[in-house]
């Protein structure tokens, strides 16, 4: 019988080689996927995630909208966070799938280092890039920056074209760069950069992989161009204006791209709860952090010397020391002198260069030390010194991600720091997805209610919250600003924080002993909840009713509700019989006439009507400054609906002292003293 007596020596050889790259890619994931439904999810955290659905659904982005401080960025992003959504709508899942592409980075990062360097290289490298907090918590944010693969695959092809003499690099090159600069603008600084490994590897420069390199970045540029020509080239002048203005002279860029490459003044997130963050750990650890900056520091000279030494001897790779030196140096230098504030995630596209720029200095430095005429055990002594640094730094670097994750949530960070975990939004969207399936009579619980200020996810905050947190069911939006959408049957409702006047409203005019609430809190230590209502049966209220009236959009008035102080508070019921055309949008105007002369007015755009069902109530209501000396009641208050921006109104048909139906602009109501 033949043995395959080769194979065991294989598998030796396979671990031996592959295991440190093994144990640190699932550091990674483990920290990168820790607690994940803590991640913070804001605005820009919510809107990439909605568009990315609106592309895996068969729209097509030129460009990502509300995207940027300055101008639009390129949508490459928003395609690659689509991916998943072509499979799920579940929102952690794609907040993993987010961060694994990051662990993917990590595990790139190895075998980049591992290739063109060596294996301690590697190691040292992409585990300093596994555990350091700032690329953590980048790997877990949803909003619009630049993915560090990107840089790794870019990275790849001009390490290939100058290590490695593979004109093919080129072609790599140009496919991570166009990649790179089409998820961010801040990727642009890696344009001069690429110039500068051109230079240096030009030897290397073929026809065909030049071009092949050269297509993917023309694409890029055609589409974003040819959608700022048809929007009067906005973006490249805002682009221009912002170069061009006046701007200052300071040293936020180094400094902010020295804390990236580790966790220095990750505090910086904690915000208003930045005491309670120092008193958890003596800040003494807090030097751990400056030790690891001063050792990417103290790296990055070493190789200058050492890049200055090959380029005057021809005894080091200089060329390849030059291009990482220039990659990290390169848009530090450019954004000394800037005209916005430094943002963080603006230097986001030198990753993953200071991890490979540590680990390589390191090794350069231990190989120094092992050639030099020194006794045994002072070069162990230097080798265990170094081994306890970095296992120092590691292991406060993962201390540092797990204790802030738990410091989110219970202390509140949000005003400008950490955004509210979505937990809690989770949470209750999981309590209306098993209500759809097991409450009875849930075949009325056609869809959810989210109740929010705004009312419109494409421009306010929670409602673009909930639209990514309920993708996968059936919803839409009642703006708590405005009124709410009431159901002659039953009913479920998300209220969004800050939404609590608008719950009190609903739980005053349903049944409560048919009314199911349940409040989660974002915090452990409170600071805001999201809130989960269900009403089982239609709900009662004292509201005024009044004679038939019926606009011509398909909305009938069924009663109203006055409160007067200093101001009058009116309440609308009115009833939606026919679902208005896609598009169209009606306001609606409240005069307060005194002896048939207006005195007051109030308009509001209520509940939006693509949020409309047939057989929908609509409660509006609306808040109208009364003049000074405030009129006595009675008086009255007309009301109708227009079109909106066209101001055209919308005719109302109402019965008159005949009984015949006579057509007017709008409804009077009578206000009674209280």
């Amino acid at each position: 019988m033949q043995h395959n007596t080769l194979d065991a020596p294989r598998v030796v050889r396979a671990l031996q080689r592959w295991w440190p790259l093994a144990v640190i890619v699932l550091l990674a994931a483990s920290l990168r996927l820790y607690a994940l439904d803590l991640i913070d999810v804001r605005f820009d955290e919510a809107s990439a995630p909605q568009f990315a659905l609106s592309i895996a659904q068969g729209q097509w982005l030129k460009v990502a909208p509300f995207s940027g401080s300055v101008a639009n960025h390129p949508p490459v992003y928003l395609y690659t966070l689509a991916l998943p959504y072509l499979f799920t709508r579940d929102f952690l899942a794609i907040a993993v799938y987010r961060s694994l592409l990051d662990v993917l980075a990590v595990g790139l990062c190895w075998v980049l280092c591992e290739r063109y360097f060596n294996r301690r290289v590697a190691t040292l490298a992409a585990l300093l890039f596994a555990v350091a907090p700032w690329a953590v918590y980048f790997s877990r944010n949803l909003g619009i920056i630049q993915p560090p693969l990107f840089s790794v695959i870019l990275l790849f092809g001009l390490l290939e074209a100058l290590q490695r003499r593979n004109p093919w690099g080129w072609a790599l090159a140009g496919l991570g760069l166009a990649l790179c600069a089409g998820s961010h603008l801040s990727a642009l600084y890696l344009v001069p950069v690429t110039i500068v490994a051109v230079l240096l590897g030009w030897r290397t420069l073929r026809p065909l992989p030049a071009l092949v390199g050269l297509l993917p970045l023309l694409l890029l540029a055609f589409v974003y161009l040819q959608y700022d020509a048809s929007h009067d080239f906005g973006n490249v002048r805002a682009l221009l204006g912002t170069t061009g203005g006046e701007a200052v002279v300071n040293l936020d860029a180094l400094r902010t791209a020295l804390w990236q490459s580790g966790g220095m003044h990750l505090s910086d997130l904690t915000d208003g709860a930045y005491l309670q963050w120092l008193a958890q750990v003596p800040q003494a650890f807090d030097a751990i952090d400056t030790i690891q900056v001063f050792a990417l520091i103290i790296c990055i000279v070493l190789l200058a010397a050492l890049c200055l030494r090959g380029l005057r001897r021809g005894n080091e790779p200089w060329p390849v020391y030059g291009l990482l030196l220039a990659w990290w140096c390169i848009p530090v230098l450019l954004q000394l002198r800037h005209s916005k504030p430094i943002q963080m995630h603006y230097l986001l596209p030198l990753y993953p260069v200071p991890f490979i720029l540590m680990g390589l200095g390191i090794d350069r430095a231990l190989a120094c030390a092992a050639q030099r005429t020194m006794a045994r055990w002072t070069r162990t002594a230097v080798a265990v010194a170094t081994l306890t640094v970095i296992a120092g730094i590691v292991a406060w670097q993962c201390l540092t991600v797990t204790r802030f994750a738990g410091f989110v949530e219970r202390y509140d960070t949000s005003n400008g720091g950490y955004g509210l975990p979505v937990r809690s939004a989770l949470t209750v969207a999981e309590m209306a997805r098993e209500a759809r399936c097991t409450q009875a009579g849930c075949a009325a619980l056609e869809d959810v209610i989210a109740v929010v200020p705004g009312g419109d996810p494409l421009v306010n905050e929670q409602a673009t919250i909930m639209n990514v947190v309920l993708a996968d069911m059936p919803h839409r939006f009642a703006n708590s600003d405005a009124g709410l959408i009431l159901r002659p049957d039953a009913a479920q409702y998300i209220f969004a924080p800050g939404t609590e006047q608008a719950m009190t409203t609903l739980l005053r005019i349903s049944n409560r002993g048919n009314v199911f609430t349940q409040r989660v809190p974002i915090r452990v230590t409170g600071g805001g909840a999201y809130t989960y209502v269900r009403v089982a049966e239609p709900f009662t209220h004292d509201y005024t009713a009044i004679a038939a009236a019926e606009w011509a959009n398909g909305v009938a008035v069924l009663g109203y509700r006055a409160e007067h102080r200093d101001h009058l508070h009116l309440e609308v019921l009115l009833r939606v019989d026919r679902v208005p055309d896609a598009g169209v949008d009606y306001h609606w105007f409240n005069h307060v006439l005194v002896n048939g002369q207006k005195v007051a007015q109030m308009d509001g755009g209520g509940i939006q009507p693509s949020n409309w069902r047939t057989g929908d109530v609509l409660l509006h209501w609306f808040d109208i400054p009364l003049p000074q000396p405030v009129p006595q009641p009675p008086y009255r208050v007309r009301i109708g609906a227009y079109l909106y921006p066209s101001l055209q109104n919308v005719p109302v048909t109402v019965t008159d002292a005949h009984g015949d139906p006579v057509i007017q602009d709008g409804v009077e109501l009578t206000i009674e003293a209280e």
